[in-house]
């Protein structure tokens, strides 16, 4: 999905697989994103440990903050991973504002987050610190 200057939007995401586990990934339309995890489709990962619900989902600016804003989730514990959880909107459903469309209309969805418009990073650069 394009943003406003024709910038392609990317999102970080976290699902919850069946098994109870967590799954953490980036791409730039959530919702087929997690339609082909539940298709089997998706990634490796996911095809033995099935998506239950998807729990978070993070705006980034560009594909290098997704990343860097994945790879810090990554190395947090499942509980660090479920607590911010909490902290969001609670559990997101597909088709929620939020999930595409512009920069604005992200903003509006993550209703005042302190980390929406830089994919993790707090205001001194340092990527999901308030966790």
């Amino acid at each position: 999905m394009k943003g406003k200057a024709g910038v392609m939007a990317w999102f970080l995401y976290l699902i919850e697989c069946e098994d109870g586990s967590i799954y953490t990934g980036i791409a730039t339309d959530v919702a087929a994103r997690y339609a082909a995890h539940a298709r089997g489709k998706g990634a490796r990962y996911t095809r033995s440990h099935p998506p239950r619900r998807l729990l978070a989902v993070l705006a980034c600016a560009d594909r290098s903050s997704a990343l860097r804003a994945e790879y810090a989730m990554k190395r947090l514990s499942r509980g660090d991973k479920r607590r911010f959880c909490l902290r969001r909107a609670g559990v997101w459903q597909l088709g929620q504002p939020g999930l595409s469309g512009s920069r604005e209309q992200r903003a509006r969805a993550d209703g005042g987050d302190p980390m929406p418009h830089h994919g993790g990073e707090d205001s001194t650069g340092s990527t999901l610190q308030s966790l």
